[in-house]
């Protein structure tokens, strides 16, 4: 039997996400460079249900001769600790032609995700599914910290 995911030649395996994090901010430079700043796997607050207002997934992927060009489906999902299905957002994209023909090309994703809430207190994930198939899921986890209360009184 063949693994899939094992192509022979550099350029016959498929698209590999290699990196997936959830970020307070992320950008890709004009050379291509992924800058990632705050990436994090918990989130704290004082109540729940939980807003979180704006996070970015970060994915880099490597992309193979076979699939560049091609059109890709994708689904992120943010699933809570017994596999429920809590919300998502799909859509499609081309996968970009190869710059340099027999060698893979990375390929940096920046998503950015608004107003995710959290129902309550404990472990989650983010999957990536591609085409049907889960490519990774990113632990978050969200923790209930004390409210901070505000001193009353003269500060003499």
């Amino acid at each position: 039997m063949i693994d899939s995911r094992c192509g022979g030649a550099d350029n016959e395996a498929p698209m590999e996400i290699k990196l997936a994090v959830v970020a307070d901010a992320a950008n890709l430079s004009r050379e291509g460079k992924l800058n990632i700043l705050g990436a994090f796997t918990s989130i704290s607050a004082v109540e729940v249900p939980a807003r979180h207002p704006e996070m970015q997934l970060v994915l880099n992927m490597e992309v193979s001769a076979a699939e560049a060009g091609t059109e890709k489906n994708m689904e992120i999902k943010l699933l809570g600790e017994d596999g429920e299905n809590l919300g998502q957002v799909s859509g499609a994209f081309k996968m970009p032609k190869l710059q340099k023909p027999g060698r893979k090309m990375q390929l940096g994703l920046i998503l950015p995700l608004h107003d995710t809430v959290f129902p309550k207190e404990g472990s989650y994930q983010i999957a990536v599914v591609v085409d049907g198939r889960t490519e990774v899921e990113i632990p978050l986890r969200l923790e209930i910290i004390p409210a901070v209360e505000e001193q009353q009184g003269d500060a003499n």
